[in-house]
């Protein structure tokens, strides 16, 4: 009875410990503490970037975004037991609706004429693509390599075919005018060997691989409210001996399929929307997939290509 009453006081003292620690990628500055929300001089302030807010955190602590409008471009890391806590207490990223944009811009003087209001654009980072016109993404029509050109496109519609990213734009207007951009950070989110994780209200979006990647022993995960769209491969990637619960999410847009299960990973799926216009919405490769309740079984086939979901 004393040792449960020892962990009951150790874990409110830890969770009583936690902080908040604010961000702003316009109105902060890494050389900040990130105490507060507001800018109180040369050290006290919101930091900049989330990267640095993560370098500040301690189990527990409390990461708040602010949503400028203006996108953080960065990608994110959380790995081991600093960036964690636990089921009463987890380390929590507080996005607010802000956006974690991994795309990069397409200079203008890279594009090529094709043909009528048709540009081409080879990216740097080959193989799954999304194309973003003034910070959205755009519409794609899908093409195989085996085909003899790129479809037929209609006005904003984009294509990714032979390594090239093939855009029509509006008659009379270039492809600078919709300030384009393509994927260019690799994943989003990556959580490995974590516990007692919380991340909510972000959109996650332009990033070449996943937008949130969960390996190895990352258990007690939740993400919430999260709107995955328009990364290269996944939206959501989970793999290996992993614990994690989806409450609310929205993937869709994504090149690979919205959500990717394999290995040992143990998933729980509530009120979430899985898009599959773009891509499949589920691959399940392995682990154990619960949507609302109900145990997702794919076929034989299935367990080896990707699905759609029920």
């Amino acid at each position: 009875m004393r040792a449960k009453w020892l962990v009951c006081l150790l874990c409110c003292c830890s969770h009583a410990a936690a902080r908040d620690i604010y961000v702003s990628n316009l109105g902060g500055d890494d050389r900040r503490d990130g105490t507060n929300a507001r800018s109180l001089g040369a050290r006290s302030g919101p930091v900049a970037t989330i990267s640095k807010a993560l370098r500040l955190a301690q189990p527990s602590d409390r990461i708040v975004l602010a949503n400028t409008g203006q996108p953080y471009r960065e990608a994110l890391s959380l790995v081991g037991s600093q960036h964690g806590g636990s089921v009463l207490g987890p380390l929590v990223i507080e996005g607010q609706g802000a956006r974690l944009d991994g795309s990069v811009g397409i200079p203008d003087d890279q594009w090529e004429h094709v043909a009528g209001d048709v540009f081409a654009y080879r990216p740097q980072r080959l193989g799954d693509q999304r194309l973003f016109v003034k910070g959205r993404p755009a519409t794609c029509r899908p093409a195989r390599w085996a085909d003899e050109r790129f479809p037929p496109l209609e006005p904003l519609e984009w294509s990714l075919w032979h390594g090239r990213i093939y855009f029509r734009v509006e008659p009379g207007r270039m492809p600078s005018d919709y300030e384009p951009r393509c994927c260019g950070l690799q994943t989003g989110i990556t959580l490995y060997y974590v516990e007692g994780v919380l991340i909510r209200d972000l959109v996650v979006q332009g990033f070449a691989v996943d937008g949130v990647a969960v390996y190895d022993v990352a258990n007690q995960t939740r993400l919430e409210r999260l709107d995955c769209r328009a990364n290269g491969k996944s939206g959501i990637s989970v793999r290996g001996a992993t614990w994690v619960e989806l409450d609310d999410c929205h993937l869709y847009d994504n090149g690979g399929s919205q959500l990717r299960v394999s290995d040992f990973a143990r998933l729980w799926l509530y009120d979430c929307r899985l898009g599959d216009r773009a891509a499949p919405a589920i691959e399940h490769r392995g682990g154990r997939l619960v949507i609302d309740g109900k145990r997702y079984e794919p076929s034989d086939l299935g367990a080896q290509q990707p699905l759609r979901s029920p």
